[in-house]
């Protein structure tokens, strides 16, 4: 099923450090205990953090599970 996982062990690490580490490497999953999203999101441009974030994960193809 998945042939490259990013485990986030470093909890200091911000979740866009981890997803760019996971790029590089070629992963198709990270498991984090932080959750990306809080709140409800309404849109997703790169015009915020989460966006951002969200963004990079969808044009890399990598599934993001929070804890």
């Amino acid at each position: 099923m998945f042939k490259n996982m990013k485990i986030e062990i470093n909890e200091e690490q911000p979740i866009e450090e981890v997803v760019k580490e996971a790029v590089e490497q070629k992963c198709q999953m990270i498991i984090s205990h932080h959750p990306l999203i809080f709140k409800g999101v309404k849109s997703v441009t790169s015009d915020s953090y989460v966006g951002e974030v969200v963004l990079l994960l969808y044009k890399n193809d990598i599934f993001l599970y929070c804890l």
